[in-house]
């Protein structure tokens, strides 16, 4: 293997020298530019507190910032809201882990309305689709529901969502036509 090891040459810089070795690969590190993006940075402490507070071993697939500064996850294991540390909130009445109350399935899509609720889709059955909506404090909105399916395709779930300036929802999926909406692949929901 080749060590590569960092050597200044006078006012001509720095060049990497590759250096044979039998153990193993070492790269001299040196410090960031002072001109070093945020992108360039990583704030370990949040990454350990969302880490922690996600389902185990489930994926993530979406996120959205909640009004409050405060963040929601969703994951095929249900969904997390995280403080802006990335520690789980655990008033959150929707978190995957809250009995009788969180959501634990698997979930495509969330959103955000103005007002703090979440938007989210799921499969609870395992094929057709449903949106859903929960109140800031992560309680279901009974008031709130729409069933998609398919003919052709065994998961019906939306797995785009997104909420307009006006209130309405637009979702994007695999559906059909048959839905409580009579349309394909994209709803417009209204209030």
């Amino acid at each position: 293997m080749f060590a590569l090891k960092k050597q200044s040459i006078g006012a001509v810089g720095a060049i990497l020298v590759a250096m044979l070795t039998v153990t193993a690969i070492e790269v001299a590190e040196s410090p960031a530019p002072a001109s070093a993006s945020v992108a360039d940075q990583r704030n370990v402490t949040f990454g350990n507190n969302a880490t922690a507070a996600l389902p185990p071993s489930q994926l993530i697939t979406g996120m959205a910032e909640l009004p409050d500064g405060k963040w929601i996850v969703s994951t095929t294991g249900g969904l997390v809201r995280l403080g802006a540390n990335g520690a789980k909130d655990a008033t959150y009445l929707g978190n995957y882990d809250r009995p009788n109350t969180g959501i634990n399935s698997d979930v495509a899509a969330i959103a955000v309305d103005a007002q703090g609720g979440v938007i989210y889709s799921s499969t609870p059955n395992g094929f057709s689709g449903e949106i859903r909506r929960l109140n800031p404090d992560g309680s279901a909105d009974g008031n709130f529901y729409a069933a998609f399916s398919s003919q052709w395709n065994a998961n019906a779930t939306p797995t785009s969502l997104k909420v307009l300036a006006n209130g309405d929802i637009l979702a994007a999926g695999q559906f059909d036509h048959n839905n409580m909406f009579g349309s394909a692949g994209l709803v417009r929901m209204t209030g």
